[in-house]
């Protein structure tokens, strides 16, 4: 989910604004997987948002903070920037 309090194009500059464009446009690609978790979590409970721990249990990933799993298949993390 993504929501914004004030149009972003009002308050920031151009460089912010072009990455809150890069990940709206990144989040555009996986709406349908995104819209799919969501309906199948109405139905068993499980969550969208995943914990490496959740997924992968007893493997020592319980420290790992950022990063997580869109579902079981899907893994969000960071990368490093390029210009």
């Amino acid at each position: 989910m993504m929501q914004f309090s004030v149009a972003p194009w009002c308050v920031l500059d151009a460089e912010q604004l072009k990455a809150i464009q890069k990940a709206i446009a990144i989040r555009t690609q996986f709406i349908q997987i995104i819209l799919s978790l969501t309906k199948t979590s109405e139905t068993d409970g499980e969550p969208i948002i995943r914990a490496m721990e959740y997924v992968f249990p007893d493997n020592g990933y319980d420290q790992i903070k950022d990063q997580f799993m869109l579902g079981d298949s899907i893994l969000v993390a960071p990368t490093p920037q390029t210009s």
